[in-house]
């Protein structure tokens, strides 16, 4: 086995507020500003979490397309498995444009499919939206941190949800924290950017505030 090998890598943390489940995330990065790490210094890091990952914690690969390194990603999966003695529950992010080795799917749990919003597609978004307001008195505030940063830029945006005529969030998907505001405000009018219910059911959405660009 090339103990020289190994995975280009922005960051690895851990984290238990993650949909309700803990996670030992691996961020890649394929350009330069990726560090690279052989697999012998990798399952030297991955000893802080192993525990987490033998109690069940998921193991997930992202970043701009993990896809590009997958051999990389099964060389440093079986080494783990070899030092460790298990195999812990594998999940990787990707836009499904990399054609995955037979290998590759059998070795991985779950595939998050990942649709990335471009700026242009909320620009859209909210111009739709706003031009299907009946009234130039409505007023709109965000439900959320993602809710607010969509309502400030209707240019429409209130301070306070007892201001407004309509609550604004970017995804309807269990519609947990949705039913909380809507039991506050049942005469307020609802609008979400994107309904799980009809748009990308099985991705995950991402946007432009939430892909990394350090420098």
């Amino acid at each position: 086995m090339n103990i020289k090998r190994g995975l280009k890598i922005r960051k690895q943390y851990y984290s238990n507020k993650t949909n309700g489940k803990s996670c030992v995330f691996i961020e890649l990065e394929n350009s330069e500003k990726g560090k690279f790490i052989t697999v012998i210094d990798w399952i030297v890091e991955m000893n802080k979490y192993a525990h987490h990952l033998r109690n069940g914690a998921h193991l997930i690969f992202k970043g701009k397309e993990p896809l590009i390194q997958q051999e990389s990603i099964l060389f440093v999966v079986k080494y783990f498995k070899r030092v460790f003695g298990f195999k812990p529950f594998i999940e990787i992010e990707t836009n499904g444009e990399i054609k995955k080795s037979k290998e590759f799917i059998e070795l991985v749990d779950n595939i998050i499919l990942i649709h990335e919003v471009k700026w242009e597609e909320i620009y859209l978004k909210i111009k739709t939206f706003k031009n299907s307001l009946d009234t130039n008195s409505d007023k709109v505030f965000g439900i959320s941190k993602g809710g607010k940063i969509i309502s400030g830029i209707t240019g429409i945006a209130t301070e306070t949800p007892e201001d407004a005529t309509i609550l604004i969030d970017l995804v309807y998907d269990t519609g947990e924290n949705s039913k909380k505001w809507m039991e506050l405000y049942p005469n307020k009018e609802f609008v979400f950017l994107y309904n799980k219910e009809f748009d990308h059911k099985s991705n995950l959405i991402k946007f432009p505030w939430e892909v990394s660009n350090e420098i």
